[in-house]
C-alpha cells in the first residue's frame, strides 16, 4: 500500500522523505520551509526534515488532540481541541511563545517566517513574534467577523464572513494591495513568501504582489474548477476538483514538477519554500467476504479483505453496525455480522479517509429456507451446503 502522503521538490533536508507513520491514517499535511508535518487521526503530529532549530522535534503534548497543524518557516504550530496552541521550533522572535490570549478559543492558527497567528472563536485574530513590518499590528478591521487567516513571510492575511480579504505588514511587492476582485466572493487565502493568492466562489485563482518566477500569473487552468490552494516562497499550488493538482512559479527545485501520483485522488496540499506536500484519498477497497453469508439472527464471524483498511472505524451491513470488528492489517478485518433482514447486504468500510461499499456483498438467509444460495453463484450447490453446515449447523 503506497503513503497518503506525497513530496516533491528539494529534499536536501529530508522534507521530501516521509515519515514511516504517515503509511496510514493520515487526515492534514503541513510545511515549513525545509520540514513537513502530518496529523494522524488519533491527533497526533508527526514532523519531518530540517531540525536544526528542534521544528521537528515533536513534543509529548502534540501526541494526541491536535485537530490543526500549520508551519512558519522554522516551526511548527499545532491547535488543540481544547482551543489552545502549541508550538515548537525557532523561537528567536517570539513566535512559540504563546500569548494567555492563545490558550484558549482558538479555532485556527497559520505561521509566517517568524510569527504566528490565531483566529479566535469569535472573529478576531491574534498575531505574535516579529512585528519588524507591521504583520503582528493587527488592524481594526480583523478585530471581528474574521472566519480564516493565512500568512506569507512577512504579512499577514485574512478572510472576512462577507468574503472580502484583508492584508497587513510587508507590502515591498504589493502583497497587502488587495485588489478589487478579492473585495467580495472569496472562500480561501494563501501566502506565499512575498504573494497572496486567493480561491473565489466560482472556483478561480486570483494573486498579487510579487512574480518574479510567474508565481503571480495563474494559469488558464486554474480559472475553474479549483477547489483548495497553498503556497511555498515563490510557486502556487490550486488542487482541482478531480483530484488533480497544479503547480505554477519558481520549479527550480521541481517543486512545481507535479508525480503522476498525484493526478487523481489528492484531498489537501500545502507549500513548502521549494517544495510541495499533497495528501491523496487512499480510501478503502473491498476485495471479497468470506463467508459469503449467513443467518438473519448476525452473528456470522467474517474476513473482509482488501486495501487501505488499517485505519478503519467501523464496518456495517446495510447500514447497522458490525461488532467485534479488528483491522488486523491494511488488507484484512475481522467482524461479527449483525442482525439483518433476509436477501442479499451492502456492505460498508469506514476509514478517516473515506468509504467504500460493495453492494450485494453478504447474504442474509432464514434458517427455515436452508438450503439456500448462500454464495451468490446462482444456484444451491456445494458452496452453499458448505456454508450451511459451515455457519448453520444440518438443515432441520
Amino acid at each position: 500500500m503506497g503513503t497518503p502522503v506525497l513530496c516533491w521538490g528539494r529534499n536536501t533536508e529530508g522534507q521530501c522523505n516521509v515519515h514511516d507513520q504517515a503509511d496510514t491514517d493520515v487526515i492534514q499535511v503541513a510545511s515549513g520551509d525545509f520540514h513537513s508535518l502530518a496529523l494522524k487521526s488519533y491527533g497526533a503530529v508527526l514532523a519531518w526534515g530540517d531540525n536544526f532549530s528542534g521544528q521537528s522535534t515533536v513534543p509529548a503534548a502534540a501526541n494526541t488532540g491536535v485537530i490543526q497543524i500549520a508551519a512558519g518557516s522554522y516551526h511548527s504550530i499545532a491547535l488543540k481541541s481544547n482551543g489552545s496552541v502549541l508550538a515548537w521550533g525557532y523561537n528567536a522572535q517570539g513566535q512559540c511563545t504563546i500569548p494567555a490570549s492563545a490558550t484558549s478559543g482558538v479555532t485556527q492558527v497559520a505561521g509566517g517566517q517568524y510569527h504566528t497567528v490565531a483566529l479566535k472563536s469569535n472573529g478576531s485574530v491574534l498575531c505574535w513574534g516579529s512585528n519588524d513590518v507591521g504583520q503582528c499590528t493587527v488592524p481594526g478591521a480583523a478585530a471581528s467577523g474574521v472566519v480564516k487567516i493565512a500568512s506569507g513571510d512577512s504579512h499577514t492575511i485574512a478572510l472576512k464572513s462577507n468574503g472580502s480579504v484583508l492584508c497587513w505588514g510587508d507590502n515591498s511587492s504589493g502583497q497587502c494591495d488587495v485588489p478589487a476582485l478579492a473585495f467580495s466572493g472569496v472562500t480561501q487565502i494563501e501566502g506565499g513568501a512575498t504573494f497572496t493568492v486567493a480561491l473565489k466562489s466560482n472556483g478561480s485563482v486570483i494573486c498579487w504582489g510579487s512574480d518574479f518566477f510567474g508565481e503571480g500569473t495563474p494559469p488558464a487552468a486554474a480559472s475553474s474548477g479549483v477547489i483548495q490552494i497553498a503556497a511555498g516562497a515563490y510557486h502556487a499550488i490550486a488542487l482541482k476538483s478531480d483530484g488533480n493538482v497544479l503547480c505554477w512559479g519558481n520549479n527550480a527545485q521541481g517543486q512545481g514538477d507535479v508525480p503522476a501520483g498525484a493526478s487523481a485522488n489528492v484531498v489537501q496540499i500545502a507549500g513548502g519554500r521549494l517544495h510541495t506536500v499533497a495528501l491523496q484519498n487512499l480510501a478503502p477497497t473491498i476485495g471479497g467476504v468470506l463467508p459469503a453469508g449467513g443467518p438473519t439472527a448476525g452473528g456470522t464471524s467474517v474476513t473482509i479483505t482488501g486495501i487501505n483498511f488499517a485505519a478503519a472505524t467501523s464496518v456495517t451491513f446495510n447500514g447497522v453496525a458490525a461488532t467485534s470488528v479488528v483491522a488486523f492489517s491494511s488488507t484484512k478485518i475481522t467482524a461479527v455480522v449483525p442482525a439483518g433482514t433476509a436477501g442479499f447486504a451492502t456492505l460498508t468500510v469506514t476509514t478517516p479517509q473515506g468509504d467504500f461499499t460493495a453492494p450485494d456483498a453478504f447474504n442474509y438467509v432464514e434458517l427455515s429456507s436452508c438450503p439456500a444460495d448462500l454464495d451468490g453463484s446462482g444456484e444451491v450447490d456445494g458452496g452453499d451446503i458448505g456454508l450451511v453446515l459451515l455457519d448453520f449447523g444440518p438443515c432441520p
